[in-house]
């Protein structure tokens, strides 16, 4: 994805600290990268006094984004995840039920020698006769479930629901080893920032299934801290454990509580 400006950005209320003790401001972007394929990725990002020190990228698939990227449903899937041609190129989002006639011609060839090589070519005469092909000729099909599956598994586990996409407390002079910010607790904040914001938003900031060797470690370090909920094959920082077991609590709601 390329990075843009957020659309909106704000700091997070809360007392955090490096290891060290060094005070960590951390600020929250929304959707600050070019929206792909219905994903948008929010930000957390991390500062000591001016200096960035980290970033946590966020991924996320608002419910707007079904409308706008998914309005033929599993077709839409095939085209933007599955490297299937269904639609002409550059045109993944299409919607069937408002396309034009020589889109859904397109449609019906992919499936007519794609899937059916032997059976003979059908011309559409107007966009009228689309629907009752399709009905007939794919969304009856047997071949067509295991990727209707597929789609509806992504919605499920992915329709608002925030993971975890990259963390990074590289140093930004990677010439210059004394600046790392690597071993100072600043990626346990940034998990920790997220959690209670995600929290206000509603949500909950869930761990990718694949993680590389650093996020693993973080992880676990997380796990060890108690702050990790496990529900099924998911995980999830939760910012109730957070509270509990770590004793920190946004200023908002100690203010609330007085």
């Amino acid at each position: 994805m390329q990075p843009k400006t957020p659309d909106h950005e704000w700091e997070i209320d809360l007392d955090l600290r490096t290891k060290a003790g060094e005070r960590l401001r951390m600020s929250y972007g929304t959707n600050v990268e070019a929206e792909n394929r219905g994903i948008i990725v929010d930000e957390v990002t991390a500062f000591i006094g001016q200096v960035k020190v980290g970033y946590l990228k966020i991924e996320l698939l608002p419910e707007a984004s079904l409308p706008k990227f998914f309005p033929s449903g599993v077709l839409n899937y095939m085209s933007h995840f599955s490297g299937n041609l269904v639609f002409p190129y550059g045109m993944d989002s299409t919607d069937i039920k408002t396309a034009d006639l020589a889109t859904l011609q397109h449609v019906v060839d992919y499936f007519s020698t794609g899937w059916t090589s032997h059976a003979p070519r059908i011309i559409l005469e107007n966009t009228a006769e689309f629907d009752p092909w399709y009905r007939k000729n794919v969304l009856s099909k047997k071949w067509l479930k295991p990727q209707v599956d597929r789609y509806d598994e992504f919605v499920n586990r992915r329709l608002n629901q925030a993971f975890v996409a990259y963390a990074n407390t590289e140093s930004p002079n990677k010439q210059v080893y004394e600046t790392s910010y690597s071993g100072k607790g600043i990626g346990t904040a940034m998990y920790i920032a997220a959690a209670f914001e995600l929290e206000r938003q509603g949500m909950a900031l869930r761990g990718s299934e694949v993680c590389n060797e650093k996020a693993q470690a973080l992880w676990a370090s997380l796990n060890e801290k108690g702050i990790v909920e496990s529900v099924g094959n998911s995980r999830y920082v939760s910012a109730p454990m957070i509270r509990e077991r770590l004793g920190i609590t946004p200023p908002s709601e100690i203010a609330l509580s007085l």
